[in-house]
């Protein structure tokens, strides 16, 4: 059991955390801010305090931030979640966990020693469009390996930041964009994770203003556009 008085939270918060399974320091300890803020509807700054007094509390438990463990942490040894919004679980190794699209879009947990050496830390990132609107060839975004966020200290923490992040990027259509000639799956890929593009009509959107045309490229031809044209009019 927990001091709810020592996190600086009522009884009622108390009671829902303990209801969510949080039963003492420990696992308070090992939990993500997102989570504690999921579970007690508080802000990030709280959540935090909250994570960091525990983390005091369970210091003499044997509680250890990646950082404090000089051999990197077995990544096998992690629950995780295998599907997460069309992201399927592809590869749970020693040193990284990786969850990939169905096109190879990918979200990856790997660990990194920290700078002076004495410990790890871990890093979340993926093979994503890119952030500006320069380039928009979805063949080579494959390529475009992003850090969506570094020097993670708890591998729980880790997983829960990645965890978010693919659950506000599902993979996941309201109807099917490859019905239409040279969308194929991974540029309807790309143009949901760079374009927000679900259905048909954010579709013909995207054509109207001439995005459609430059990210299709060498594949857009009269088809395509007579395939607007007959739909939409």
């Amino acid at each position: 059991m927990f001091d709810a008085g020592l996190l600086d939270i009522d009884e009622d918060t108390a009671a829902r955390m303990e209801d969510a399974g949080y039963s003492d320091y420990m696992t308070v300890a090992v939990a993500s801010p997102a989570e504690l803020r999921a579970t007690l509807g508080i802000g990030e700054q709280q959540a935090e305090q909250i994570i960091s007094i525990s983390r005091e509390q369970a210091s003499g438990g044997g509680f250890q931030t990646a950082s404090e463990v000089k051999d990197p942490p077995d990544l096998r040894k992690v629950n995780v979640i295998e599907n997460v919004d069309g992201w399927v679980l592809e590869r749970q190794s020693r040193d990284r966990i990786v969850w990939l699209s169905p096109s190879d879009f990918s979200v990856t947990i790997t660990n990194q020693s920290t700078r002076d050496g004495n410990g790890w830390t871990f890093e979340v990132s993926g093979i994503q469009p890119p952030k500006d609107d320069e380039n928009h060839n979805p063949r080579q975004t494959k390529q475009e390996r992003r850090i969506l966020k570094d020097g993670i200290e708890t591998v729980e923490e880790a997983v829960g930041f990645a965890i978010g992040w693919m659950e506000t990027s599902s993979i996941e259509f309201e109807e099917d964009l490859t019905e239409f000639t040279g969308i194929s799956e991974r540029t309807a890929e790309y143009l949901l994770l760079k374009h927000d593009i679900e259905n048909h009509q954010q579709l013909y959107e995207l054509y109207v203003d001439r995005t459609l045309h430059d990210i299709v490229g060498s594949q857009w031809h009269g088809e395509l556009e007579e395939e607007m044209k007959e739909i939409f009019g």
